[in-house]
């Protein structure tokens, strides 16, 4: 599928750094070039990501074209926008900035990644593209347009709706849900479950009041027990109009009978919804912190030492096909009757590890079969 994208040496550049990322321990170029044999010095695989003649804007719609040959972008599923940041140490890297992490509750150095995620209803989680948050200050410098996260969101709903995409609700956290992304959804006809701050204005008897100040005026037995999954809520239920927005369902939620502590505040267009469709459905957008955490733990979104945006951009467009590739179950491992659920991420690498390493062993095995010593098998896969 994607040997046409590259020449003869690039794709075998290609084939190398996807497997390193899958297969290696130290996800940097030099440490996926380590773990080949007959491998090149690491430079050849830096200038496959900053020098090379490929795009990767064409790699990743082969990716999308090949998982929707295959049925894995089939159906309905739920298209959910969220960022994440990819820290850093060095501030040569060009981009990098100062950036808030709300999860440590400080500032760091770092990229800033929007991205889009397909979730499939049977829980499998497919990344559609990403963005890079460049801050207005960095634009400037580089005479490039600034663009808000709302409006890279918004070029990531435009791109899943291209591509066809069977979306059975648009997903987000309350930094999205702006008048300017949730009128981009509905002049779409996409459904949307979005989370809202607590000082989000809704009109009650007439009147603007924020939604916690309304909540305060609520009595107990307003709010009626309902279990999303396995775990029970305590939630009230209401269509109102939104400020900016227009009428939606709103859901105060409380997760004790007491309703001690602050409410959790939703919002859907969908006004037949009951509560526990809202809050069930929204329970979907909790798929992408997995798959944050699959792909810096396992896979090296945020390893890269490379200081070149294009090659970064690049880098992060393999990690995405890396993914792709083993939750498709490329090497074999999927659910079976040893997997009574699907396998992790962790799972899938140590079955393409496996079937790596089965190959060196060919390799060796074919090599003594040649008649060559274990010095000169060494001498030939590591070099001096």
């Amino acid at each position: 599928r994607y040997r046409n994208h590259f020449g003869a040496p690039a794709f075998r550049h290609f084939q190398t750094y996807v497997c390193g990322l899958i297969v290696a321990d130290n996800l940097t170029v030099e440490g996926i070039n380590r773990i080949f044999v007959n491998r090149k010095h690491p430079s050849s695989l830096n200038r496959f990501l900053t020098w090379s003649v490929w795009e990767r804007e064409e790699v990743n719609a082969t990716r999308l074209d090949g998982l929707k040959a295959d049925g894995d972008l089939l159906g309905e599923g739920w298209l959910v926008l969220d960022d994440t940041l990819t820290h850093k140490t060095g501030k040569c890297i060009e981009a990098v900035g100062i950036l808030k992490d709300h999860c440590e509750n400080r500032y760091v150095l770092a990229h800033n990644i929007v991205t889009a995620l397909f979730i499939k209803k049977d829980g499998a989680c497919y990344p559609i593209d990403f963005r890079l948050y460049l801050k207005e200050e960095y634009c400037k410098e580089q005479g490039a347009p600034f663009k808000t996260k709302i409006e890279l969101a918004k070029e990531l709903v435009e791109e899943a709706v291209s591509f066809g995409l069977e979306i059975e609700a648009v997903l987000f956290d309350n930094w999205y849900a702006s008048k300017e992304f949730i009128g981009l959804l509905q002049a779409r006809s996409l459904r949307w479950v979005t989370r809202l701050k607590s000082d989000r204005n809704v009109k009650i008897r007439g009147s603007w009041v924020a939604i916690s100040d309304f909540s305060s005026t609520l009595p107990p037995d307003a709010f009626k027990r309902i279990v999303v999954g396995k775990i029970p809520y305590w939630a009230f239920s209401k269509a109102v109009d939104l400020k900016g927005v227009g009428r939606v369902r709103i859901v105060i939620s409380y997760d004790n009978e007491e309703l001690q502590g602050y409410p959790a505040y939703f919002a859907t267009n969908e006004l037949q919804w009951e509560s526990k469709r809202i809050l069930t459905t929204y329970g979907h957008r909790s798929k992408t912190e997995g798959f944050y955490r699959d792909v810096k733990q396992n896979l090296g979104l945020e390893d890269y030492q490379l200081r070149d945006l294009w090659a970064i951009k690049r880098h992060w467009c393999l990690v995405f096909l890396a993914y792709s590739l083993l939750v498709q179950g490329l090497w074999g491992i999927d659910g079976n009757s040893k997997h009574k659920s699907a396998p992790t991420l962790g799972e899938r690498i140590g079955s393409a590890t496996k079937s790596v390493l089965q190959g060196l062993v060919r390799w060796v095995v074919a090599q003594c079969n040649q008649g060559r010593s274990p010095e000169q098998i060494a001498e030939l896969a590591f070099g001096q």
